[in-house]
C-alpha cells in the first residue's frame, strides 16, 4: 500500500471519525495507523475533541480516551468550503507542525 501524504492522512482521520458518532478510542485510531502526534494536532486545531470516560473492566476502573470530530470540522468536510481559517488553512498548519523536526 503506498504511503499517504499528511494531507491525505488528515482527511482520512476526519472521515473515519465522521463515520463514528460516538467517536473512537486512541487505541482504535492508532490501529487505523494514525500517529498520536497527528491526532494531537487535530485536537490543537479544534477539529477533534477529547473525551475521557471511566469504565469498569475486571473489577478495576479504567480510563478510556475517546476522540470525536467537531461539528465545525464535520460541516467543513460536508460543504467542501474553504473559508479563511477553514479546513485547508488548518491542514496547512498541521502539516507545518508535523513536519517540524524534534
Amino acid at each position: 500500500m503506498p504511503k499517504l501524504s499528511t494531507v491525505d492522512e488528515v482527511r482520512r482521520a476526519l472521515e473515519v471519525l465522521a463515520d463514528a458518532p460516538d467517536g473512537l478510542t486512541m487505541a482504535m485510531l492508532m490501529a487505523y495507523g494514525f500517529s498520536p502526534i497527528l491526532l494531537a494536532h487535530l485536537v490543537d486545531a479544534k477539529l477533534v475533541t477529547v473525551h475521557c470516560e471511566h469504565i469498569e473492566r475486571g473489577g478495576k476502573l479504567v480510563e478510556i480516551t475517546r476522540l470525536r470530530i467537531t461539528d465545525e470540522a464535520r460541516c467543513l468536510r460536508r460543504n467542501g468550503r474553504r473559508p479563511p481559517g477553514g479546513l485547508a488553512q488548518t491542514i496547512k498548519r498541521i502539516l507545518r507542525a508535523v513536519r517540524r523536526p524534534d
